[in-house]
Order: C-alpha cells, then structure tokens, then sequence
C-alpha cells in the first residue's frame, strides 16, 4: 500500500499538467501506473494461494522464498518504485519550474495555437521568448545565466508577454527543432504566431551575451568615449563566418555596444571586458550558438577593433563673450545644410541655449538651462559640456564647450574654470582639436587679450601645439579674415616661440573664419521675424562661406594627429601640486626644527639626572607640532570679516560658523560674495547675517579647515619599563632613541617631498608652453583700477578688496613656482607623466605626513557635486536629411580616418 501511495502521488501530479510533457513520456506514465496495478494483483493471488497451501500442508519454506524474490522483481517492489520515482525527478523539476513561471507572471506554453491566443489577447507590441532545446533539462535551465536574464528582462518589460516554450513539446518551426542550448528571442508584432522567417530573423542578427558586468554610474558614463563596437565575428578567425565588421546589440537592453579602452565594452546593462561576451552573428553559417573569443585569436579580432577613430573631440576655449554658444548652435547646422535656403525649410538644431538682439527683438535659440547663466560679463557657461552629434553614419563630432576666460568675478575664478576644464578633459582619451575662438579687429596687445591667451597656453602640453586651431566669429566686417587681430596675434607668438621654443603654427591651414550673424538671422526667421530678400540674400552668402569654413576645420582636425589628454592633465597636475607642496614643505620644517630642540631639552634633562621617576611620566609624553587638515562632511557658512576672523601664524581661522552644514549646491567653494550665498538661511532671506551681523557678501562657503595642533605621544615601550623600575635615565634614553627615528623619518619625507617638488617643476618646464601667465598681475591691477573708480562712486568696496587679496595671492604662487624652477634647474633628465603621477601617489602614502598630503593634494577636488554637472548632450537623427558633406569628407576618409570600414556590406 505504501509503494502504490508513493508511485500514485509522484504520477497523478505530472498526469495533471501533462499538456506540459510529450506523449511518449504521459503514456510511459500511464504504462508504468498499469504494470505496477498487474504485478500487484499477481502478488496478492500468489499469496492468496500460498495462504492457502501452507493451511493444507501442500507447501514448503522453499516456495515463500521463491514468492518474496519474485516480488522484489516485479514492478511494484520498493526498489523498483524507487527507480521509477527517480525517473520521474526531471518531469516534477518541470512541473517546479513553471509553478516558479506562474509565481512571476511568465506564461508556459504547451501548443502553437497557445502562443497564437497569447498574442492575439496581448495589450503590448513586445514579445520574449526562452526556448528551452529538447537536450536540456530543467536544472540546468534554472542555474543558467540565460534564465536569471529572461527574469530580469521581465522585471523591466511589465506590459510585454513574456514566454516559456519547451521544444521537446511542440516545436515552433524548423529553427526550434536546430536549438542546442538556451535561447532569447524578441519577437514585435501582434494577432499571429512568429512564422518561419520572422523566427529567423529574430533569432538571427549580431547580438551579444555580456557576463559579470558592473553598473556605470550615469557620471561615469557620460565621460566614456562611446565608440561604437565594429568587429567581425570570431568564428571569422576560423574562416567559418563573413569577416565583415560588424555592429553589435547586447542581447539584454538591445543596445548598441560601445567600446572604450583597455578592452571595456559597455551599454545599459554595464560594462565589462572582451573576455566575457559570447557573440552569435547572422550568418547562417554561424548557426544559433554564442561564441567566446578563442585565445589564439582574440588578439588578431583586438587588432582589428578601431577605437576613437569614430569621433572627433573638439575642446572649445576663448574670451568671455567671444560667442561659442552661438557657434556651437551654428557649427551644427553649418554642418548640416548647404544653404540658408535649405536651413529655412527645415528643423533648426539647438545645442545649446544662445541669445542675442536682431531687429530690437530678443531671439533665443534653445531651451533655458540652468549650465547657460546669461548675465553681463560673466562666463554664461557655469560647467564642462559635450555636444555630441554625427557627421554621417560613422563619425560623430563632440564640442566640448567651457566656461568663458576673463570674467568679471576676477582671475580666481578664472582659475576655478580651467580647474574645471582640467578636471572634465581628463575623462576623454584624445583631443583632436584644441579651438581658440576669437574676435577679429583687436589692433593691439591689450592686457586683457594677453592675460586671456596666456591663461589658455599656460594649462597646455605643448605636444598640443599642432593641435591648436585659430577660430575668428564675427568676421563679416573684416571680409573673413583675422582683421586687425592678426598682428597682435603673430607678435605674441613669436615672442612665445622665443620664451618658450614651442612653435603654433599661424597660418591660412589653422585659422577659420565664421560669421554666426548668418545663424542669428536664421533664428529670427524661425521666430517669425520677416526679413526683405536682399537681406536674406547677403547672409545666405555668409551662410554659404561659414559651411565651407566648417567642412575645412572637420577636415583639418581629422588630419592631426590626436593629443593625448593624460599629458595636460599631468601637466595641471604637476602646477598644483607645487603650488599646494610649497606651503607644507615650510611647515614641515618648522615642525623639524621644533622636535629637535624638544630632543635637545630632554638629553639636557637625562645627562643632569635632574628629574625623579615619577616626573619623569610627565616628560616623557613627547610633543609634536603637526598638520591637521579637517574635512567637512557638509559645506560650511563663514564669515571673512575682519570682526568674525583671526590670523594665527598665517592661517585665518574662521570665528563665526554661521551655518555649519549648509545644503546650497550652487555656491562655489572659497568664493566670496557668491550671490548663491543670498539663500543660505543664516541670511534668513535678507542681506544681513542673522548670527554674525556682517553683510551676505562678507560670507563664503568652505569643505576643509586646516588646523595646526600641538600632539603628545606616549611610548608604550617606555611605560612598561617603568614599571619594571629601570632607572630614570635608561627610560629617558629610550624616549630620545625613539624622538631622534622620528625625526630621520621626518627629514626622509621632507628630501623626498622636495624631490618630488623638483620632479614636478622638472615636468613643467620640459612640457608647458607658457610656465608662467606673465600678464597675470597687469590683468588684476587693470581690473583694481577699475573697480577703484567704481567703489569710489558707490562706496561698495568688497570687489575692490577681493581683487586686492587675489593680486597678493597670486603674487605668492608666482614666487612659489619662480623659487621651485630656481632650485630644479638641475633636473635635466626627461620625466615622464608615469613619474609623476607615481611621486604623486607615494607622498600620499608617507608614514608621517601622508595622511595630511593626500587631503592637501585632494583640495581642489572637494566640491564633488559638481561633477553632476558635468553632463553629455547626445543629439540623434541628423543623418535623416543629410549632412550636405558630400564629396568634402571623401579626403578626411583618405586620411585618417581610412582605418574604418566603409563597407558596403555594413549591417544595422
């Protein structure tokens, strides 16, 4: 009866799904349930008549063996039950297997007419398939990477069907039949079963699998290249596929594959390494099976992947209020249509917000951006930004816009900026083009125009000299060329090329011409501005130039050789950290000199044998002097008045916190009078301080307080002696031997802090184009001379001072790096950027002052909400219409950029 109850349980519960099961294996069921009733009723009658031989005397011991051997063969034996439950194990899995299904709404099918019903009741246009081969079983299905896929596909598809077919039921087509392990299918389409050639077609395109992919932030995306992933299948090594490269779609999110360096690929899913994608291309000859690269030919595919040469970065620099806004928006569609006649009649590309007057009437192109400030004589570009958009199906161009050179708000946040620039450039690989925008007519070296260009060359490798470009706006007033500009501009580069040995190249090949007043009138005609003919016909023509303009600089930085950008982020890297070592190097110093007259004082103190053992517990807790910076976990509201402020041994010590953890992200830290500072709520709405009582202008934000502390240090060694009773002597002697190893320690960090020092002077001269913005000072005392007439007029003397404090901080820094380039004259051997960035790296990891240097060397980078901003605006769909490029990109193609496949054959 047990056996039966066993056998009974494990087959009525596949009996009563067996739409889910074959019909060879529903009939073996039901052929085991009656052979298993047969053998049992010839049992009982067996023992029936045994019962009642044995009653009559007619039997012996010998026959109840023989019946209980034939038992144990027969079918209803227990181990016999056994194997048959045991065969039963793969089916219950299945049955397991959809209960899971069913628990996270995906549909098992048992017949084509099911999937037809399914489709034709379905809301959504999106259908996924696993199709399980008749080969695998359900065990297998559960713990592989395809399963754990189709759910989490299903997770993010809520209105999509979602379906489960089992080949060894009833196949969909011929192609289910030719599975031999697990498959994903995306079916779109609705009211009918996929038929034979949307299967294959389905199943048949170049996709990929991707394995232990780790998330990109969305940060950490943006800065990627994004290099389409063009390679040829890797069974094409092996002569079995086409070897036309390829563009491929990741299995998971359907998106393209992007390639960066060091063989990361990426997409929506994350990214992850070549070595763990398995690729199924759509070559018949492929077959439906995904691919790993083999070893012996994953370097020959590597070699054939191109990335980079699929994009153009250019790195837009100028003046504030030259009108690179403005000319990002017209570059795009200068690119885009051959004429003004042609660009009326279509949609108008807006990368950017720009605005301007024509005709007393505002026009803005573009939608408000909160990156886009459009105030008077500030930079109104606040962050870093690309522009990215294609040039055809193959190159796309990236404009990286920055924040304007020469604002009002002085040479400080000028230098925040190109901090900024630095920080956002050293995401990207290679800069193919390094664009100076200019105003033409300026006829003389002003200060301004010097301290602007200075300021641009100074955070320059020189090895981007080449891949420096000239671009004038405006130009139609001077016939579109440099005017005026032009010999301020010669003379300045010749003098460089005397100071410095490093050569711009000026000529008709690196200076571009644009007159963006042809973009601004096409603006005002999509606003509804009317404009007679010949108006239209003047700046059609100045239309028409600026196209060509725009094709010859594409041309020019396809050309160049790319910048490596690792080489001028070194070279920032390497300005300021001698600008943050020098000041450190002086305390640490004095911290020296301290601890070696405390050593003296207590050798004094043991060779006397002046003290008793218990002072001698006293003497020996050493002091120190040493650095401690404090890091905040939220900006901080102070004050910089005179009144809330005290200077101690040349550190200002901020007395008032007048909002200890201020949540504002828009206010630039050590920046004072930033007007974000209004809405701080120690101002209470008002333009007072509600705790200290000075004016908002008086307030800045600061992340880091520098604190100089006397520390005391006991030697556990020391102690324990002590207590041992050793004489007062010995134990100071002990204390001695341990001050003078912290002091050959600290003189060890010191030579290699000033070796480093000399390392990154060393690389500064060897690399820099200007080593030092000599105009600096005059721009500043320009700058005081005016806002001295200003404060006189409106008693208001907080600009006036700031611009004061700037020119003598600026003062320092040039000593600071006059006195480092003095003492590395002797630093003749060539440094590398790995020599820099290792120095770098080892101060931070010094004994005694590492801790303190990696803060110190990590300042300028504490604002870490910033680089949200830091943002990739992607515009899609120009291709549609064309680019009017024409036969002008046939010679960029020749160039370099025949590397790529332009191949016919192309796909996708």
């Amino acid at each position: 009866m047990k056996n039966r109850n066993r056998l009974i349980e494990a087959s009525d519960e596949i009996l009563k799904c067996s739409q889910y099961f074959s019909d060879i294996d529903v009939k073996r069921i039901k052929k085991e349930l009656k052979s298993f009733d047969r053998d049992e009723q010839d049992f009982k009658d067996a023992l029936s008549e045994f019962a009642e031989a044995v009653q009559t005397g007619k039997t012996s011991e010998d026959a109840l063996t023989e019946l209980l051997d034939e038992l144990e063969e027969s079918s209803c034996s227990t181990s016999m039950v056994d194997v048959v439950i045991d065969s039963y194990r793969a089916l219950l899995k299945r049955i397991s297997f959809i209960r899971h299904c069913e628990e996270v709404n995906i549909k098992v099918v048992s017949s084509a007419d099911e999937i037809s019903d399914l489709l034709s009741r379905s809301a959504s246009g999106n259908t996924y398939f696993l199709i399980i081969p008749k080969a695998i079983d359900y065990t297998t299905v559960e713990q592989s990477h395809d399963w754990n896929l189709f759910r989490l596909l299903r997770e993010d598809n809520e209105d999509a069907n979602f379906i489960v077919h089992d080949a060894s039921i009833t196949p969909i087509g011929p192609q289910s039949n030719d599975l031999t392990e697990l498959t994903i299918i995306k079916y779109s389409g609705s009211n009918k079963l996929p038929d034979q050639d949307t299967f294959r077609a389905s199943i048949l395109r170049p996709s990929v699998k991707l394995s232990e992919t780790k998330l990109l932030t969305q940060t950490e995306r943006a800065k990627l290249a994004g290099h389409v992933l063009r390679m040829p299948c890797p069974l094409s090594h092996e002569g079995e596929c086409h070897s036309v490269a390829l563009r491929w779609v990741c299995l998971n999110c359907e998106e393209v594959l992007q390639y960066e360096y060091d063989e990361v690929v990426y997409c929506r899913c994350g990214k992850t390494s070549l070595e763990n994608c398995t690729f199924r291309c759509d070559s018949t000859a492929h077959g439906y099976q995904y691919k790993k690269l083999h070893t012996q030919s994953i370097q020959s595919i590597r070699e054939k992947i191109r990335p980079g040469d699929d994009e153009i970065n250019i790195l837009l620099l100028g003046e504030t209020g030259v009108g690179k806004s403005t000319f990002i928006n017209a570059f795009a569609n200068y690119l885009r249509y051959d004429s003004l006649e042609v660009a009326e009649r279509m949609e108008m590309t807006t990368l950017i917000q720009s605005s301007f007057e024509i005709e007393g009437k505002i026009v803005t192109a573009g939608k408000p951006d909160q990156n886009e400030k459009l105030r008077n004589g500030q930079s109104s570009t606040q962050y870093c930004r690309s522009y990215v958009f294609p040039l055809n199906d193959d190159i796309k161009i990236r404009l990286i816009d920055t924040p304007g050179i020469g604002d009002t708000r002085g040479v400080k946040q000028d230098r925040i900026n190109f901090e900024e620039i630095m920080d956002y450039i050293s995401g990207f690989d290679r800069i193919h083009g390094v664009c100076i925008l200019l105003l033409p007519d300026t006829p003389r070296l002003t200060t301004s125009f010097r301290f602007c260009i200075d300021e641009l060359l100074l955070h320059l490798h020189k090895s981007a000299a080449d891949n420096i470009i000239f671009t004038f706006t405006k130009t139609r007033s001077s016939f579109y060329g440099p005017g005026d500009t032009m010999t301020p501009l010669k003379t300045y580069l010749k003098e460089l090329e005397e100071e410095s040995r490093v050569v711009v190249p000026l000529d008709s090949s690196t200076m571009f011409f644009f007159d963006n007043e042809s973009f601004r009138l096409y603006a005002a005609l999509k606003q509804g501005i009317i404009f007679d003919q010949n108006t239209k016909d003047a700046f059609g023509a100045s239309w028409t130039k600026s196209v060509d303009e725009a094709r010859r600089l594409v041309k020019r930085v396809s050309e160049l050789t790319p910048h490596k950008t690792a080489e001028t982020v070194t070279l920032d890297m390497a300005r300021r950290s001698i600008l943050l070592l020098a000041p450190a190097m002086a305390k640490i110093n004095e911290n020296i000199t301290i601890e070696v007259k405390d050593i003296k004082n207590l050798r004094t103190e043991a060779q006397n044998n002046e003290i008793s053992a218990e002072g001698l517990k006293e003497k020996l807790i050493c002091s120190y002097m040493d650095l401690d910076p404090v890091k905040l976990d939220c900006p901080r509201t102070v004050c910089t008045s005179a009144s809330c402020t005290t200077v101690y041994d040349k550190i200002v010590r901020y007395n008032k916190h007048c909002h200890s953890d201020c949540s504002l992200t828009n206010v630039t830290i050590n920046v004072i009078q930033h007007s974000g500072l209004r809405g701080c709520a120690a101002m209470n709405g008002g333009e007072t301080c509600t705790v200290c009582g000075c004016g908002w202008e008086k307030h800045m934000h600061v992340t880091i307080d520098y604190n100089e502390v006397k520390k005391q240090k006991t030697d556990t060694a020391v102690e324990k002696q002590l207590k041992e009773k050793l004489s007062a002597v010995d134990v100071m002697q002990l204390a001695i031997a341990e001050a003078d190893e912290r002091v050959k320690i600290l003189e060890s960090e010191k030579k290699f802090i000033f070796d480093s020092l000399m390392t990154f002077t060393g690389f500064l001269l060897q690399n820099s184009i200007l080593v030092q913005n000599t105009g600096i000072l005059a721009y500043i005392d320009m700058s005081i001379e005016n806002q001295e007439r200003i404060a006189q007029r409106t008693k208001d003397f907080t600009i006036l001072n700031s611009l004061i404090a700037q020119r003598n901080e600026f003062m320092a820094q040039m000593e600071i790096i006059e006195k480092a380039i003095k003492d590395g004259k002797s630093k003749e051997a060539k440094i590398t950027p790995l020599e820099v960035n290792n120095a770098r790296k080892e101060l931070c990891q010094l004994k005694i002052n590492g801790q303190a240097l990696t803060t110190v060397l990590d300042w300028g980078k504490q604002n870490q909400a910033q680089l949200s901003k830091r943002e990739t605006r992607i515009v899609d769909g120009y291709v549609s219409g064309g680019w009017g490029w024409s036969g002008a990109f046939s010679s960029v193609k020749k160039s370099v950029f025949k590397k790529l496949w332009f191949n016919k054959a192309m796909r996708h």
